[in-house]
Order: C-alpha cells, then sequence, then structure tokens
C-alpha cells in the first residue's frame, strides 16, 4: 500500500475541547515520497513544508492550516488535493506613529499593521519602565511565504529602555560616564504570526534581551509588554485592571484576543496586567509580572538568597541574555480566535520514523508501568503559574532548610521526551505541557547574548558543555515552524562544537558530548551536511578519549576541579557519551569502514557495564529507605540484586591505595560495596538494547532487563527530572525495537522480533492503522 493510500487511513483527533476554533492546525508527519498535496476534510487549506528528507526534495513535515468554517469537528481526515480560500487575503504594512520632535537624532516607531476585509489591527513590542511604555524602533516586516489561505510573516524591532529625543540628550549621558553608544540598552522585540484568509491570526510574540554592541547587560526597572492598536474604536477601559489567567478571551475593541496558550504565565501572586497607553491609545497587555529564575540548591550555596531565587519577579531585573515568548491568536472576523491542534495517530508517528530513526510502530508492554512513573513525576512537578511556566524540577526532595525546591531541571531533552508521550498517546494535557516545557527552555536556559545553555543551579553567567542540548527546541519548531526555535537549536549547536575545539585535545570528554544528539537531531530532520560533519568528528574525539576498559571519565575541559572530573568514573556518563553514536548508527548503520570504529566504541562501553554489574544488598540495616539526602528516593527501600552503582572509581585508586569517590574534602571510602548506591537510569536500556539488537547477543539486554525488573519491584516512583526523561525517550524506542512491527506495502503488519531469552517481553499490543493488535510470542 503506497504512503499516499496509507494517508486515508488517518483519523487526526482534536486536542482540545475547541468545537467552534476558527483555524483547525495539524503538524503532519509525512514518508519519504509523500504527497504535499493534502487538506484537512477537503476544506481550504494551508500547506507549508517543514524539514527535509534524505532525498533532497521531500518534506519531514506538512504544516496543514485549515478554515474550518462554523465549527471545528472531534476528528479530521487528511484528504487528497490541494483547496484554495476565496476569502480576501490580509494587507501587511508598517505604519510610522513615532518620531523625534527634533531633527538632530534620528529614530523611527511603526506599527505592523493587519488589514482585512475592512478591519484593521496594529501589532507593537513594548516594555514598561519608570510607569511609561516605551515601543520598538528600527522595525522591518519581512512576508516568509503566503499561498490563498494563509500569509506567514515576521517583523522585529528594538525596543529602547532608555528614550533619547536629541543630542543634548546623549551628551548629558555622555557627561555621566555612560557612554550609551555602545551600551546595552534594550530589549529585541520579535513577532512571528500566521494570517489566515478568514480573519483569525496566531502570533508568537518574542522578548529577547540579546546583545549586539557589547557583552549584553541585565535590563533594570523592565517589564516586557505586547501593544494593540485598533483602528475601529477606542478600547473600553473597562478591561483594563489585573489579570491572573482568569479570562481566556476578551474583546478590545472588536478584535477578539484568545490568552489561553499564555494564562500559565500568571498567578493570583504574580498578576498580568492589561491597560491602555495615555500617549497613544494602545491596548498594551503584559502577560506576566516580570523575569524570574529560581536556582534552588547550588544557588542557595553560591548566591546566599534566602529563598533559593536568583531572580525575582517583582524586582522587575530582564536579566542578560533572557527570552521569553508570548503565544496567543485573535480574530478580525465573525471566526473564533481559537486556533486547535489535531494529532495523527501513534502508528502513523511510528511510521513517519518520528518515534524512532526506523519505521517502527509503536507497542505496549509490561514496561509501560516505567512511563506512568514518568507521566507522573511530569505531573506533579511540572512548574506552572508565573514566569517560569513549564519549568520541572529536578529533584522531588525540598531543599533541607525548607526553603524552597531543589534546582530548576533546565534539560534541553526534556520537552521532546514530553513531545515523544504526547505523540505515542495523544492525550492533549502532555503535548500542551511539552510545548510550554520546551518555549521556557528556549527561552530562560538558552543565554541569548552568548548562544551558550546555562547551567542549572547556578546563578548566570555559568553555563555548561553538557547542557547543549536542543532536541526540544528542534521537536517544538518542526510542530510550530516558528523560526526563533530552530535559529536558537541550530546556534546552541554550532557553538557546543566551537567549545569542544577550544579545549581539544584533553583527556576526557564523558557527558560533554551530549550536544552530539542534537547535531544528528539537525540532520535527520534538515538533512544539512553541516550538522553531520559536526556530529561525525566530535564522536572521533569520542572515541579517541574512551578508557582501555571501555569506561568514560565524567567531563573534563580546563583544570583543578574541572581536571578533577575527568578521572571520575560514572556509568550514567559513558552512557551520556555514547549517545550520539548511537543516533549516528541508526542513520548509518554499524557495517561500513566509517561506521564500525564507531560501533566497536558503543560496544567496548556495553562491555564495561557487564563487567562492571555487581550484587547489592540495600543499606546496611533492615534495608532501611534512603536518607534525605539520596536524591534518587528518600522514602522507598533500595534494590537488592545485580545493578550499578552511581560511581564506580576514580581512577582505581589514589595515592594511599584507597578507592574514592567524588564527594567532601577528604572523604574515602570503598566504592562499588555490596551496600553502595543503586543507580539506574534508563540510557541503560537504550545502550544495552541496541548492542544486543547489533550483535545478536542476548547478555546486553539480559543485565537490563534483569536490573531494571529489580529496581522497580521496590521502585514505585521517580524522584529526579534525568529519570522521567530518559524513560520518555528510550523505553517506547526499546518496546518497539524488541517488536520490530512494520507496514507493509499492502498495509499489513510484519513483526521481526529479537528473541532475548526469558526476560523478553511474551505479550504486546502493537498500535497499527487498524487498530490495537494483541501479539504473544
Amino acid at each position: 500500500m503506497s504512503n499516499d493510500l496509507l494517508l486515508n487511513k488517518i483519523t487526526l483527533h482534536r486536542l482540545y475541547d475547541s468545537a467552534n476554533a476558527g483555524v483547525a492546525l495539524c503538524s503532519l508527519p509525512v514518508p519519504k515520497g509523500c504527497t504535499d498535496a493534502l487538506t484537512l476534510n477537503g476544506m481550504p487549506t494551508s500547506v507549508s513544508k517543514i524539514g527535509l528528507w534524505d532525498d533532497h526534495k521531500s518534506p519531514r513535515r506538512l504544516l496543514l492550516a485549515a478554515d474550518a468554517g462554523a465549527e471545528t469537528p472531534s476528528t479530521l481526515k487528511v484528504v487528497s488535493g490541494s483547496v484554495g480560500s476565496k476569502l480576501p487575503p490580509p494587507s501587511l504594512s508598517m505604519e510610522l506613529f513615532d518620531r523625534p520632535v527634533t531633527d538632530d537624532l534620528m529614530w523611527e516607531r511603526h506599527i505592523a499593521r493587519i488589514d482585512w476585509n475592512g478591519k484593521s489591527i496594529g501589532l507593537i513590542m513594548g516594555l514598561k519602565t519608570a510607569g511609561e511604555y516605551h515601543w520598538w524602533e528600527c522595525c522591518k516586516l519581512q512576508v516568509l511565504s503566503q499561498d490563498s489561505f494563509c500569509t506567514t510573516f515576521q517583523v522585529g524591532g528594538a525596543i529602547p529602555l532608555k528614550i533619547f529625543n536629541n543630542y543634548d540628550d546623549l551628551r548629558a549621558e555622555r557627561q555621566k560616564g555612560n557612554d550609551p553608544t555602545h551600551r546595552h540598552l534594550w530589549l529585541q522585540g520579535r513577532i512571528f504570526a500566521r494570517m489566515y484568509a478568514n480573519g483569525v491570526c496566531e502570533v508568537y510574540a518574542h522578548h529577547i534581551n540579546n546583545r549586539f554592541f557589547d557583552n549584553g547587560l541585565d535590563l533594570p526597572d523592565c517589564v516586557p509588554v505586547i501593544g494593540f492598536k485598533s483602528y475601529d474604536a477606542e478600547v473600553d477601559t473597562a478591561i483594563c485592571g489585573k489579570w491572573i489567567g482568569d479570562r481566556n478571551e476578551i474583546d478590545v475593541a472588536g478584535i477578539k484576543l484568545n490568552l489561553r496558550d499564555a494564562k500559565g504565565m500568571v498567578s493570583e501572586r504574580q498578576p498580568g496586567e492589561f491597560a491602555v497607553d495615555p500617549r497613544f491609545g494602545f491596548f498594551v497587555w503584559q502577560p506576566y509580572l516580570g523575569a524570574e529564575l529560581y536556582g534552588g540548591n547550588g544557588s542557595y550555596i553560591k548566591s546566599d538568597t534566602a529563598d533559593g531565587f536568583i531572580y525575582h519577579a517583582e524586582d522587575a531585573i530582564f536579566p542578560r541574555g533572557f527570552a521569553r515568548t508570548v503565544r496567543f491568536s485573535f480574530s478580525l472576523s465573525d471566526r473564533s480566535p481559537v486556533v486547535t491542534r489535531y494529532l495523527a495517530p501513534a502508528w502513523w508517528y511510528g511510521h513517519c520514523r518520528e518515534l524512532t530513526p526506523d519505521c517502527t510502530l509503536p507497542v505496549s508492554n509490561e514496561y509501560d508501568g516505567i512511563l506512568e512513573r514518568a507521566r507522573k513525576f511530569v505531573d506533579d512537578y511540572t512548574v506552572t503559574g508565573g514566569f517560569e511556566d513549564g519549568d520541572i524540577a529536578r529533584y522531588c526532595t525540598p531543599m533541607k532548610d525548607g526553603s524552597g525546591r531543589h534546582d530548576s531541571s533546565w534539560e534541553g531533552e526534556f520537552p521532546h521526551a514530553q513531545f515523544l508521550y504526547a505523540w505515542r498517546t495523544g492525550e492533549a494535557l502532555y503535548y500542551n505541557r511539552a510545548m510550554t516545557a520546551a518555549y521556557y527552555f528556549d527561552d530562560v536556559c538558552i543565554d541569548h547574548a552568548s548562544n551558550v545553555v546555562r547551567m542549572h543551579g547556578w546563578a548566570p553567567p555559568a553555563t555548561s558543555v553538557p547542557m547543549f542540548r536542543v532536541t526540544g527546541s528542534i521537536a517544538a519548531y518542526l510542530e510550530t515552524g516558528d523560526p526563533v526555535l530552530f535559529e536558537d537549536a541550530t546556534g546552541i549547536v554550532d557553538h557546543a562544537y566551537r567549545m569542544q575545539r577550544n579545549s581539544w585535545p584533553r583527556a576526557c570528554v564523558g557527558r560533554d558530548a551530549s550536544f552530539i544528539r542534537s547535531a544528528v537531531m539537525l540532520y535527520r530532520y534538515f538533512n544539512d551536511e553541516h550538522y553531520r560533519r559536526i556530529a561525525r568528528s566530535a564522536i572521533d574525539d569520542v572515541i579517541l578519549t574512551q578508557r582501555s576498559d571501555g569506561s568514560f571519565g565524567d567531563q573534563a575541559g580546563g583544570a583543578g576541579i574541572h581536571q578533577w572530573a575527568s578521572y571520575v568514573t560514572k556509568p550514567w556518563m559513558g552512557c551520556m557519551a555514547v549517545g550520539g553514536l548511537i543516533d549516528y548508527l541508526e542513520l548509518f548503520g554499524t557495517d561500513s569502514a566509517d561506521t564500525q570504529p564507531i560501533f566497536a566504541c558503543v560496544k567496548k562501553f556495553a562491555d564495561w557495564l557487564l563487567a562492571e554489574r555487581y550484587w547489592h544488598e540495600g543499606r546496611p540495616g533492615i534495608n532501611e529507605p534512603g536518607t534525605f539526602d539520596d536524591p534518587n528516593n528518600h522514602t522507598e527501600p533500595w534494590p537488592i540484586g545485580p545493578g550499578w552503582s552511581y560511581q564506580h572509581y576514580y581512577n582505581h585508586y589514589n595515592s594511599d591505595g584507597l578507592k574514592f569517590p567524588m564527594g567532601p574534602v577528604n572523604t574515602r571510602e570503598n566504592l562499588k560495596t555490596t551496600h553502595q548506591d543503586f543507580w539506574h537510569l534508563e540510557y541503560l536500556s537504550r545502550v544495552l538494547t541496541f548492542t544486543s539488537v547489533v550483535t545478536g547477543d542476548n547478555r546486553y539486554f539480559d543485565a537490563w532487563a534483569e536490573t531494571t525488573a529489580i529496581y522497580y519491584a521496590v521502585r514505585s516512583k521517580m524522584a529526579a527530572d534525568h529519570m522521567a526523561i530518559q524513560a520518555l525517550q528510550y523505553i517506547p524506542w526499546t518496546q518497539s525495537t524488541l517488536v520490530g512491527a512494520r507496514l507493509r506495502d499492502d498495509g499489513s503488519v510484519e513483526m521481526c522480533p529479537f528473541d532475548f531469552g526469558p526476560r523478553n517481553p511474551a505479550n504486546v499490543t502493537v498500535m497499527t492503522p487498524d487498530g490495537a493488535m494483541d501479539v504473544a510470542f
């Protein structure tokens, strides 16, 4: 059965209770060679191509946006053909509204004006300082694409924190010693939008404190705002006042605004605001109280703050490198301002190589219990109600002094892991959380002044190369087409590779190799040879720094404490070191002259894991629960059986002939004792299952499966973000890889299961075009 015929078997389901939405939107994965002439239910549909297959012509995704008419049904079909809209297209322009009162210093400010069917709206990005509103200048509008139903555009400008109206103002500032010529004094405002021919517009509004002339600065007394100009009527001031997310839709002088996607940024304690600019009459939306950053345990020690916060929203500081994206939509017509999302069924994501790089169908089996634990962690520890909306706590244990939660997560793979879960389950809650988490990471965890990723638990400007993981930003770009996400992801990968080369050669790479996974994902989805070369070059560094026994050091670059880390040996670090290697091998195979050394490195590490697995007998006494200090869990018993510990050795021995861990100064204790901690993360499922699949040797999978059964028999919950992240990424991969279910050309299902012994799950459910298929092996 051809891909085009398989398309007819797809039923898209609506994510939200938006039966009267103005636009139906779906980012549809498509196989290589699939037609791009598609509609939703035969309705007028805009089609935007995202990504590129390796044939250099087929897109990976089609962003389908349809005019649903009076209502958006709970399900839609994908229909071959093209249907254009007969409604009038919008007109876009830049309208000058402000300039200096004298001619000795020149600047101009513009409104991004949208005219549609006799109605108009103006969009302006701004900030609030000293009780006044400042609006952007030096603006430019760019139309990115246009068809009969959708015009995609972006517009940007610089929003001044301090306004200079003439040279006298400038001279006065220079006399203070604060020459603004090369001083950062603005936020960048940037709008990405899709304006539809039925009068509905979808907007992604970015405030970004990047840099241009200097290294960038924190901006004091700076709160981002968004302005709207109505051309048809004055704004009713009755709608002004505090906003706590209680109003999803408001009417601004006949323009319907839908604020649903932004309501998580406010709370009763930290409200936003609706107001009117007294000078220009713009309706002003302040979507959050102010910028905020929680450090937790790390920042508490380093910054000596009373509550673990590095920045407070109430202080109205917009920090250097920060950004925040506000998502909303509006309508100039009788259509609802809501743009509602649809998702394809899980089997289609599998067939299109979205859930794994292979076209395997998703599978459900006994390992679903691990996913439920990960889901529960996301449920319990996602942050909502404020500037941090979408962040997640790193650990479930609070800080010892009761001042707050532990560190923030700031993990760039977490949004992608949540998208994988949403694509597999079709659940709206987790799709929305994935999108929110992706924008939180991209906005706050990336330093936009330096194109680096921040180190969780530390105050800026601390960064860490292992955190340069942007798979979540890439996944969100595939869903939205927002160019800021793509530009940030490519910038981070490019910079990560440059930092790797800055400190090369060196004794250790370890988890510093984490960015390779992002480079491979960029190649996988966009077929850009530049990112394959980056990945391949960095892989050579990983291979060169692997120790003779197959293990890896922690991370290294620099001297002192940084060199110390290169001698620490943890299973965790090796799993991170080879993660990008496995991603690369899945795309290019293991048998070529180029890839054989890569797989040899992976197998050598897997062999080290087998050799290092040893017997654990729990804690001293009657296997008592872990202590409060234990980040893995502080309420449940320790597993008894074969497994791994967090750390195995520090270059084997110190000068006194004793093994010792990385810990407090002068700490000396033997490692790998039967009473040592029992470490288990689902990186192991990926590394060990992959090695068994390639070699046919069941020992690797069996070691993981045995340890997994022992671990989860006594651990009912996950207590850290990295536990949930790896489970959501790699357990579904393991499930589907073991079964190898694929669609034949005639649409039937074939299976190529692996027989890895008695611990191979015997009963599975395969998700197929004809529904769930129960299979017993």
